[in-house]
């Protein structure tokens, strides 16, 4: 047997129609009490509107018309003063009575009013058409109107009465006050009604209650329970006390909220590790929909593309507006996928500029949209370009010494070796040359060390005037069999953060360099300033017929030469430049050249200095 006041279920018929609901008892007298006390809320409203509030309305004329009575005497000899005079009666009459009065002349227009200032009285509306006022000069007699005053935003009741004027025409004496006396009385009836049936909505609950309180338990527990999942969060199994009916439904919601949980756990898993592998992956990465919108941005996106997570959302052409990377785009939506590359031209913080070249693929994701990758082989392109032009160099600076080393070996085969003197000046042109390939291939293999980064750097503090000190001294023999001076104006105290051995390395190239293109007797002067506070430079300075402005920006590069001639006589390989950039560079330094006055050039590399301590 089903407990009294729940609801039964139906059974559907036979020709498939729902199944009729069928009302406990309960449920039924709860419903005839609403009935009940619906009809004698409804009975009260009705007797309040038709019977109490005419007989409230009947008391405030009343009131009105008494308070007219005694205004109009106390105004009437007042009528020919000035409307600041009358105002003020008024006023004084308005505080008396709590009633708002209105003086309106024969023509319509309000000469003075308790409750509007004499200021405002001229941006008054003209008062002539009002119905109480209408009235009231029509018949001879008051006029009565009830309506909602702009005025003050109050709904009034306005009684207006005839006013002898000074000149013999009628004026209006008009006295107003709110409904809210008979409206506040209305409303305490209201709420006492409000109180009965609120009453009897309780008693009505109550009987109702005892039946529906185990259901209604459950059934909060039901809702409450199935709003947390909504929400995501996890919660323990549903445990009904009462009702039997809605145990299956909450065995299945269980193992829903089982599989939701295990679902949402494996899917916010899955996207953190997606997460991880957009963050870190180096190659850019980005995807688009249907409508070319951009979904999604890793982080390389905005080195490679300079686009971010503020970008999503926006049109693909507006975001990146590449010729190159649309025509892609417009290949991959006719063919499914595309490949190819864009060069993007950058400017550094020195203000050069230099090519990034990107390798794009994009491919289709059905439905999804479009996913494109962008891989930088910049460095690709430049070290097939170093290494084609490593290669050409190279061969070019082996050949010619290779070439005289068997030229000279094939005449001593040839007889040359028993000829003395022929047999001497072949065995010193391989011997020279001999030397210069080993220098050459020196040189070629410290230069891939430091490009490398092979070159182990022991970064200490490094007294400057004591490497140039040992630098003069390494080179003695060589500026003494060419009769150079080298002169040193190092401060004692300069010194620089870096590596002791390759500042020597660079300092020997430089040197070494600048006796090569000087004329015997002449002067190699070693100087430093401090540029800042950070950076300090070292000078070698010579006086030298100098390099002309079209050099400068390539003299820094393996293998180039302003005068191969003279270079190759004086026994260069052409590195030796190339190392001191690379050697400066990685000590975060950098090199470069200036002209020397009078005559001759200034190489300069600049190191950071050692910071003081405070």
């Amino acid at each position: 047997m089903k407990p009294s006041g729940t609801a039964a279920h139906g059974s559907a018929d036979q020709s498939g129609n729902a199944p009729a609901l069928e009302l406990g008892f309960r449920t039924r007298l709860f419903f005839v009490y609403i009935l009940l006390m619906v009809f004698f809320a409804g009975s009260s409203v009705a007797w309040l509107e038709l019977s109490l509030r005419p007989l409230l309305d009947r008391q405030s004329i009343t009131v009105l018309e008494g308070a007219a009575q005694l205004a109009r005497a106390g105004v009437a000899h007042r009528i020919g003063v000035s409307p600041t005079i009358l105002s003020q009666e008024l006023r004084e009459l308005s505080l008396a009575s709590d009633l708002r009065l209105t003086v309106i002349t024969p023509d319509g227009q309000v000469m003075a009013d308790s409750d509007v200032s004499v200021e405002a009285i001229e941006a008054l509306d003209w008062h002539g058409d009002r119905p109480e006022v209408k009235a009231a000069l029509s018949t001879g007699m008051q006029g009565l109107s009830r309506r909602h005053s702009s005025t003050l935003d109050l709904d009034m009741v306005y009684l207006a009465v005839p006013l002898d004027w000074t000149d013999g025409r009628t004026g209006i004496l008009r006295v107003s006050s709110t409904t809210e006396r008979a409206d506040t009385a209305v409303m305490a009836l209201y709420r006492l009604l409000g109180v009965a049936l609120v009453g009897g909505l309780g008693v009505a609950l109550f009987m109702t209650w005892l039946a529906a309180s185990s259901m209604n338990h459950d059934l909060s527990v039901l809702l409450q329970h199935t709003t947390t999942l909504a929400r995501g969060e996890s919660t323990a199994p549903l445990k009904l006390q009462y009702s039997v009916e809605l145990a299956g439904l909450a065995g299945s919601i269980n193992q829903m909220a089982h599989e939701a949980q295990r679902s949402v756990r494996e899917l916010a898993e899955e996207r953190h590790r997606s997460s991880i592998v957009l963050q870190a992956v180096r190659d850019g990465l980005l995807s688009v929909d249907q409508d070319q919108r951009l979904t999604l941005v890793n982080p390389a996106c905005k080195e490679l593309l300079g686009i971010g997570m503020a970008d999503l959302g926006r049109q693909l052409e507006h975001a990146l507006p590449l010729p190159e990377l649309l025509e892609l785009m417009k290949i991959a939506v006719d063919a499914g996928s595309a490949t190819g590359e864009i060069t993007l031209a950058e400017n550094t913080e020195t203000g050069a500029t230099h090519d990034r070249v990107l390798r794009i693929h994009i491919s289709s994701e059905d439905d999804a949209g479009y996913v494109v990758s962008v891989h930088d082989i910049t460095r690709v392109r430049r070290l097939e370009t170093v290494r084609r032009d490593f290669v050409a160099n190279v061969s070019h600076e082996l050949r010619t010494p290779i070439s005289i080393v068997q030229a000279s070996a094939e005449a001593l085969q040839d007889g040359a070796i028993d000829q003395p003197k022929y047999a001497a000046m072949f065995l010193d042109a391989i011997l020279r040359n001999a030397v210069r390939l080993n220098l050459l291939v020196q040189d070629i293999l410290k230069l891939s060390r430091i490009e490398a980064g092979q070159n182990i750097l022991d970064l200490e503090t490094v007294s400057v005037a004591e490497v140039v000190s040992d630098v003069i001294q390494i080179l003695y023999t060589r500026s003494t069999e060419r009769n150079h001076i080298i002169i040193s104006t190092v401060d004692a105290n300069e010194a620089v953060v870096a590596d002791a051995g390759s500042l020597e390395q660079i300092l020997v190239n430089l040197l070494e360099n600048a006796m090569k293109y000087t004329d015997a007797g002449a002067k190699v002067r070693v100087s430093s300033i401090a540029v800042t506070e950070e950076r300090v430079r070292i000078l070698v300075a010579d006086n030298g017929p100098g390099i002309s402005i079209e050099h400068r920006p390539r003299l820094f590069e393996r293998f180039y030469r302003v005068d191969e001639g003279r270079s190759r006589s004086e026994g260069g390989t052409g590195l030796g430049l190339a190392i001191v950039k690379h050697l400066a560079e990685s000590m975060d330094g950098s090199v470069g050249i200036e002209s020397n006055q009078p005559t001759g050039s200034i190489f300069w590399v600049e190191l950071p200095s050692v910071p003081s301590e405070e």
